[in-house]
């Protein structure tokens, strides 16, 4: 496990410092979010998906943590998140129309927010399970999780904070 840490330290930091980005684009342009419903959910959404990364990444930083503790706490965190994601997700396909938001009534644009939102959350689930197996290859399952969590957040941070004004 030692050999992941410097990995977790830069995914937890850069979780940490994008949700300051989230946050600032929120705080910036609250008045048009509350308007935009989907676009609200969306940075709800990006919140979440960095929150789960920090939280990952600090379980993965617990020293010698058994890894059944381990496979428990990223499994239940990777079961909570995608729960509520996937619930946020149709949430947002219900308001696609009323906000204006045409790719999100098209099959490719409802079938790539479904595939995002199970790509972020999934791995975690998946992860969890095989350290609950006591299976050290869960870790890697981990990292597309976080490798599109973080992509999809700093591209909702250039939405809030800028592409919102146009």
């Amino acid at each position: 496990m030692t050999a992941w840490e410097s990995f977790f330290v830069t995914a937890g930091g850069a979780a940490a410092v994008l949700a300051g980005l989230i946050f600032v684009g929120i705080s910036i342009n609250l008045q048009k979010l509350l308007e935009r419903t989907i676009v609200s959910r969306g940075a709800w959404v990006s919140l979440l998906t960095l929150i789960e990364v920090l939280i990952v990444s600090l379980f993965m930083l617990i020293p010698e943590q058994p890894l059944v503790a381990l496979g428990a706490e990223i499994g239940g965190i990777g079961l909570i998140c995608w729960i509520v994601m996937s619930v946020v997700t149709m949430h947002q396909f219900k308001h696609a129309h009323k906000d204006g938001f045409f790719e999100g009534q098209t099959w490719y644009g409802i079938l790539g927010m479904l595939l995002l939102s199970q790509l972020i959350t999934v791995p975690f689930i998946v992860g969890g399970v095989l350290l609950l197996l006591n299976k050290e290859s869960g870790i890697y399952w981990t990292l597309p999780g976080i490798l599109s969590a973080l992509p999809y957040s700093l591209y909702m941070g250039w939405v809030l904070t800028v592409e919102v004004n146009r």
